[in-house]
Protein backbone atom coordinates (compact mmCIF):
# COMPACT_ATOMS: atom_id res chain seq x y z
CA UNK A 1 0.00 0.00 0.00
CA UNK A 2 1.16 3.66 -0.83
CA UNK A 3 0.68 6.67 0.63
CA UNK A 4 0.22 9.82 -1.36
CA UNK A 5 -0.44 13.25 -0.41
CA UNK A 6 -4.56 13.87 -1.78
CA UNK A 7 -5.51 16.34 -4.21
CA UNK A 8 -5.92 19.82 -2.34
CA UNK A 9 -8.66 20.54 0.00
CA UNK A 10 -9.78 23.03 2.49
CA UNK A 11 -8.58 20.89 5.03
CA UNK A 12 -5.30 21.13 4.15
CA UNK A 13 -4.67 25.32 4.00
CA UNK A 14 -2.70 26.31 6.95
CA UNK A 15 -2.34 29.24 9.09
CA UNK A 16 0.63 28.04 11.44
CA UNK A 17 1.34 28.94 14.91
CA UNK A 18 3.18 26.55 17.42
CA UNK A 19 5.45 25.96 20.41
CA UNK A 20 9.28 25.70 20.56
CA UNK A 21 10.18 22.90 23.72
CA UNK A 22 13.72 22.97 24.67
CA UNK A 23 15.84 20.21 27.15
CA UNK A 24 19.07 20.71 27.72
CA UNK A 25 21.67 17.76 27.65
CA UNK A 26 23.87 17.24 30.85
CA UNK A 27 25.94 14.98 30.59
CA UNK A 28 25.54 11.31 28.29
CA UNK A 29 22.17 10.57 28.13
CA UNK A 30 20.62 12.79 30.92
CA UNK A 31 18.71 15.80 30.20
CA UNK A 32 17.17 18.75 31.89
CA UNK A 33 13.49 18.45 30.91
CA UNK A 34 11.65 20.29 28.43
CA UNK A 35 11.04 24.36 28.72
CA UNK A 36 8.80 25.76 26.15
CA UNK A 37 10.45 29.08 24.19
CA UNK A 38 7.15 31.19 24.78
CA UNK A 39 5.69 33.31 22.32
CA UNK A 40 7.78 34.03 19.60
CA UNK A 41 7.53 36.03 16.20
CA UNK A 42 8.54 34.75 12.71
CA UNK A 43 9.56 31.77 13.70
CA UNK A 44 10.45 29.15 10.41
CA UNK A 45 12.22 25.84 9.76
CA UNK A 46 15.01 26.48 7.59
CA UNK A 47 16.87 23.86 5.20
CA UNK A 48 20.16 24.97 3.35
CA UNK A 49 21.86 21.99 1.72
CA UNK A 50 24.87 22.57 -0.27
CA UNK A 51 25.42 21.04 -3.40
CA UNK A 52 27.79 20.39 -6.20
CA UNK A 53 26.79 20.50 -9.91
CA UNK A 54 27.68 18.53 -12.70
CA UNK A 55 27.35 20.11 -16.51
CA UNK A 56 28.08 18.92 -20.06
CA UNK A 57 29.70 21.57 -22.17
CA UNK A 58 30.65 19.41 -25.18
CA UNK A 59 27.58 21.19 -27.79
CA UNK A 60 29.11 24.65 -26.34
CA UNK A 61 26.12 25.07 -23.77
CA UNK A 62 26.10 24.12 -20.34
CA UNK A 63 23.81 21.38 -19.29
CA UNK A 64 23.02 20.76 -16.11
CA UNK A 65 23.36 16.66 -15.79
CA UNK A 66 23.51 15.96 -11.84
CA UNK A 67 23.00 17.78 -8.56
CA UNK A 68 24.27 16.37 -5.10
CA UNK A 69 23.80 17.28 -2.20
CA UNK A 70 27.03 17.04 -0.04
CA UNK A 71 26.41 19.12 2.96
CA UNK A 72 23.02 19.30 4.77
CA UNK A 73 22.16 22.20 7.13
CA UNK A 74 18.57 22.90 9.03
CA UNK A 75 17.79 25.00 11.47
CA UNK A 76 14.94 26.85 13.33
CA UNK A 77 14.84 30.65 13.60
CA UNK A 78 12.67 32.64 15.78
CA UNK A 79 12.37 36.03 17.63
CA UNK A 80 11.07 35.67 21.11
CA UNK A 81 8.87 37.94 22.72
CA UNK A 82 9.15 36.48 26.33
CA UNK A 83 11.79 37.44 27.99
CA UNK A 84 12.18 34.41 30.71
CA UNK A 85 15.02 33.54 32.34
CA UNK A 86 15.46 30.11 30.43
CA UNK A 87 14.96 32.86 27.31
CA UNK A 88 18.00 34.96 28.67
CA UNK A 89 20.10 32.42 29.81
CA UNK A 90 19.99 31.01 26.06
CA UNK A 91 20.51 34.31 24.50
CA UNK A 92 23.27 35.37 26.47
CA UNK A 93 25.03 32.22 27.12
CA UNK A 94 24.20 31.96 30.59
CA UNK A 95 25.26 29.54 32.98
CA UNK A 96 22.72 27.38 35.64
CA UNK A 97 20.01 29.38 36.58
CA UNK A 98 20.24 29.16 40.53
CA UNK A 99 17.58 31.09 42.84
CA UNK A 100 18.78 34.11 44.91
CA UNK A 101 17.41 34.50 48.67
CA UNK A 102 15.98 38.14 49.11
CA UNK A 103 18.44 38.30 52.18
CA UNK A 104 20.22 35.36 54.10
CA UNK A 105 17.97 34.92 57.11
CA UNK A 106 17.01 37.75 58.75
CA UNK A 107 13.47 39.15 57.80
CA UNK A 108 13.73 42.83 59.80
CA UNK A 109 16.35 45.39 58.58
CA UNK A 110 17.19 48.91 59.28
CA UNK A 111 19.04 51.02 56.87
CA UNK A 112 20.18 54.99 57.50
CA UNK A 113 20.34 57.54 54.48
CA UNK A 114 20.38 61.01 53.55
CA UNK A 115 17.86 62.93 51.41
CA UNK A 116 19.65 63.84 48.27
CA UNK A 117 18.45 66.37 45.20
CA UNK A 118 16.24 62.39 44.70
CA UNK A 119 14.60 62.67 47.44
CA UNK A 120 14.42 59.21 48.10
CA UNK A 121 16.13 56.49 49.60
CA UNK A 122 15.93 52.74 47.90
CA UNK A 123 15.65 49.54 50.22
CA UNK A 124 18.57 47.26 49.84
CA UNK A 125 16.05 44.16 50.01
CA UNK A 126 13.40 43.09 48.32
CA UNK A 127 9.95 41.81 49.17
CA UNK A 128 9.02 44.42 52.00
CA UNK A 129 6.07 44.48 54.05
CA UNK A 130 4.90 48.19 53.39
CA UNK A 131 2.76 48.17 56.64
CA UNK A 132 5.82 47.38 58.39
CA UNK A 133 8.09 50.53 57.31
CA UNK A 134 8.97 52.82 60.07
CA UNK A 135 10.71 56.35 59.08
CA UNK A 136 12.62 58.45 61.96
CA UNK A 137 14.60 61.59 60.99
CA UNK A 138 16.88 63.96 63.56
CA UNK A 139 15.88 67.60 63.84
CA UNK A 140 18.59 69.00 65.60
CA UNK A 141 19.96 65.51 68.23
CA UNK A 142 16.19 64.75 68.60
CA UNK A 143 14.69 61.56 66.80
CA UNK A 144 11.51 62.13 65.36
CA UNK A 145 9.20 59.62 63.84
CA UNK A 146 7.70 60.92 60.73
CA UNK A 147 4.51 60.63 59.09
CA UNK A 148 2.98 58.55 56.13
CA UNK A 149 2.13 60.42 53.06
CA UNK A 150 2.64 64.06 54.95
CA UNK A 151 6.48 63.60 54.98
CA UNK A 152 7.10 60.76 52.56
CA UNK A 153 5.53 58.19 50.86
CA UNK A 154 6.36 54.39 49.81
CA UNK A 155 6.23 53.15 46.26
CA UNK A 156 7.09 50.01 45.23
CA UNK A 157 8.47 49.35 41.27
CA UNK A 158 9.18 45.89 40.42
CA UNK A 159 10.50 43.91 43.29
CA UNK A 160 11.92 47.11 45.25
CA UNK A 161 10.84 49.24 47.47
CA UNK A 162 11.07 53.35 47.94
CA UNK A 163 10.65 55.66 50.41
CA UNK A 164 10.31 59.16 48.77
CA UNK A 165 10.24 62.08 50.63
CA UNK A 166 7.47 64.93 50.56
CA UNK A 167 7.88 68.16 49.92
CA UNK A 168 6.86 70.58 52.41
CA UNK A 169 7.22 67.84 55.00
CA UNK A 170 9.01 68.12 58.72
CA UNK A 171 11.71 66.30 56.75
CA UNK A 172 14.17 68.63 55.32
CA UNK A 173 17.19 68.39 52.79
CA UNK A 174 20.20 66.70 53.93
CA UNK A 175 18.23 65.16 56.86
CA UNK A 176 19.43 61.68 58.18
CA UNK A 177 16.50 59.26 58.29
CA UNK A 178 16.73 55.54 59.53
CA UNK A 179 14.11 53.34 57.68
CA UNK A 180 13.02 49.80 59.97
CA UNK A 181 11.11 47.61 58.19
CA UNK A 182 10.05 43.97 57.36
CA UNK A 183 10.80 41.71 54.37
CA UNK A 184 10.52 38.21 53.21
CA UNK A 185 13.52 36.13 52.98
CA UNK A 186 11.74 33.82 50.79
CA UNK A 187 13.72 33.08 47.33
CA UNK A 188 12.07 34.93 44.77
CA UNK A 189 15.17 36.05 42.42
CA UNK A 190 16.67 33.75 39.52
CA UNK A 191 19.50 34.32 37.87
CA UNK A 192 21.94 33.39 35.47
CA UNK A 193 25.99 34.01 34.62
CA UNK A 194 26.50 35.66 31.35
CA UNK A 195 28.85 34.23 28.66
CA UNK A 196 29.46 31.09 30.78
CA UNK A 197 29.18 28.61 28.21
CA UNK A 198 30.11 27.97 24.85
CA UNK A 199 27.11 26.29 23.49
CA UNK A 200 23.80 24.89 24.68
CA UNK A 201 22.91 21.42 23.58
CA UNK A 202 20.17 19.35 23.95
CA UNK A 203 16.98 17.93 22.22
CA UNK A 204 13.71 19.94 20.95
CA UNK A 205 10.69 19.64 19.57
CA UNK A 206 8.36 21.88 17.72
CA UNK A 207 4.96 21.49 17.58
CA UNK A 208 3.15 23.26 14.85
CA UNK A 209 -0.87 23.93 15.70
CA UNK A 210 -3.36 25.41 13.41
CA UNK A 211 -6.96 26.40 14.77
CA UNK A 212 -7.70 25.40 10.29
CA UNK A 213 -5.33 23.37 7.93
CA UNK A 214 -2.48 20.77 8.93
CA UNK A 215 -0.73 20.39 12.84
CA UNK A 216 2.22 18.73 12.67
CA UNK A 217 4.97 17.82 14.99
CA UNK A 218 9.10 18.03 14.51
CA UNK A 219 11.13 15.77 16.73
CA UNK A 220 15.09 17.02 16.72
CA UNK A 221 17.05 14.63 18.80
CA UNK A 222 20.32 16.71 18.65
CA UNK A 223 20.80 20.57 18.26
CA UNK A 224 22.63 23.39 20.16
CA UNK A 225 20.32 26.66 21.30
CA UNK A 226 22.52 30.04 20.20
CA UNK A 227 21.86 33.57 20.43
CA UNK A 228 22.36 36.60 18.06
CA UNK A 229 21.97 39.71 17.32
CA UNK A 230 20.35 42.65 19.70
CA UNK A 231 18.71 42.34 22.57
CA UNK A 232 15.29 45.17 21.96
CA UNK A 233 14.75 46.52 24.72
CA UNK A 234 12.46 49.87 24.23
CA UNK A 235 9.35 51.43 24.63
CA UNK A 236 8.16 51.49 20.66
CA UNK A 237 7.62 48.18 20.31
CA UNK A 238 7.78 44.79 22.46
CA UNK A 239 11.07 43.33 23.95
CA UNK A 240 12.25 41.03 21.70
CA UNK A 241 15.43 38.74 20.87
CA UNK A 242 16.77 36.25 18.07
CA UNK A 243 16.91 32.20 18.92
CA UNK A 244 18.31 29.98 16.28
CA UNK A 245 17.93 26.26 16.96
CA UNK A 246 21.01 25.05 14.48
CA UNK A 247 20.05 20.74 14.01
CA UNK A 248 22.78 18.09 14.51
CA UNK A 249 23.23 14.98 13.40
CA UNK A 250 21.94 12.34 15.98
CA UNK A 251 23.66 9.21 15.22
CA UNK A 252 20.86 7.18 15.58
CA UNK A 253 17.65 9.23 14.35
CA UNK A 254 19.91 11.89 12.17
CA UNK A 255 17.95 15.04 11.93
CA UNK A 256 14.76 13.99 13.22
CA UNK A 257 11.32 12.94 12.11
CA UNK A 258 8.07 15.54 10.82
CA UNK A 259 4.74 13.87 12.00
CA UNK A 260 1.82 14.00 10.20
CA UNK A 261 -1.77 13.34 10.80
CA UNK A 262 -3.03 9.98 9.19
CA UNK A 263 -5.93 11.86 7.41
CA UNK A 264 -4.16 13.96 6.02
CA UNK A 265 -3.05 11.04 3.36
CA UNK A 266 -5.15 8.71 1.41
CA UNK A 267 -4.55 5.05 0.12
CA UNK A 268 -3.65 4.71 -3.25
Amino acid sequence: MTKELRGLGDDLYTVGGGSLLFSELVSGSTYKGYIDLGIYDAGGGSVSPEFIELFNSASGKKKLLKSLAIGQNASINLTALEPTVENIKAFFYGGDVTSVAAVASATSATETGIIGATRDLALSNINVVASSIAVTYLSGTVTTTATLTTDYTVESRYDLTYIRWVDGGSITQSATVTVSYDHDSTPKLWRSKILDTTSREGKAIWLLRSDAGVNLKWVIPRCELQGEGDFSFNSEDWTGFNLTLKFLEDSTDGYGHIYVAEDKFYSG
